[in-house]
């Protein structure tokens, strides 16, 4: 009730029962390259079975009782795994740096906009010189047509210069994977059942017992991790993103 929203339907939890589940917690390094740079560390963690972004187990894993095992023997990832966790490395790792590289992007937006004030504000005081100077007494028709040439091109020109300055601004991410932990550890798997209308769809929840909270579920569509719920007609786990048209449907 405290974390999950559903909306058009009521449910209620069938059974509970402890579990062992897996998460994998990626350390990553970004590089963030504009007309400066910024670079960090940011953490990502996974539910391995489920898929599902758990963005605060990075954070609250130091906080717990655990024990490291660097053993050789230990079960490695399977090929398709790692494509799996490759996609949800895509899908997360924006939401992630967005916040973590904010100040950087704000000044850099403020750069540009900065030189861009003084870019038109230059060709505006040239345009206007260049305007007077064809009042002046004695100007040969040939030099009249030539700045009016000019005048004319002004515009665009200042239009590629903005788009200089854009790209000099703009920001490139690179992100490179540092580390990476496996998690095994007990958890509560809780069964809940839904029920819009005539229709019912029992769901699979995990309570992770680092975070103290439960794991978000996986849209069906777009496959983000998400607390608000909703279900197309024919019963899909959709975002809001996704719910206006199930992309499974």
């Amino acid at each position: 009730q405290d974390q999950f929203v559903f909306y058009n339907c009521v449910g209620r939890v069938e059974s509970a029962a402890e579990v062992r589940t897996e998460y994998l917690l990626l350390t990553c390094r970004y590089l963030a390259q504009s007309d400066e740079q910024k670079e960090g560390l940011v953490a990502l963690a996974f539910n391995v079975e489920t898929g599902a972004a758990v963005s605060e187990m990075g954070r609250m894993f130091d906080t717990v009782e655990r024990t490291f095992e660097t053993d050789s023997e230990q079960r490695l990832l399977g090929d398709d795994k790692i494509k799996a966790i490759l996609t949800w490395v895509q899908r997360q790792a924006g939401k992630v740096l967005e916040s973590e590289i904010e100040p950087f992007q704000d000044s850099m937006n403020r750069r540009f906009r900065r030189d861009v004030a003084n870019l038109e504000e230059y060709y505006e005081d040239l345009k206007k010189e260049m305007e007077e100077s064809l009042k002046r007494p004695g100007i040969s028709d040939q030099l009249m047509s030539d700045r009016k040439a000019k005048i004319s091109l002004i515009p665009d020109e200042l239009e590629r210069k903005k788009a200089d300055l854009f790209k000099k601004y703009s920001i490139r991410v690179k992100l490179e994977l540092c580390g990476a932990i496996q998690i095994h550890t007990p958890a509560v798997k809780i069964l809940y059942r839904t029920s819009f209308g005539r229709k019912q769809k029992q769901l699979s929840m995990i309570y992770n017992p680092v975070t103290k909270s439960m794991d978000p579920l996986v849209c069906d569509g777009c496959g983000d991790s998400t607390f608000n719920i909703r279900f197309c007609d024919r019963l899909h786990i959709l975002c809001p993103a996704c719910s206006t048209k199930c992309p499974v449907c």
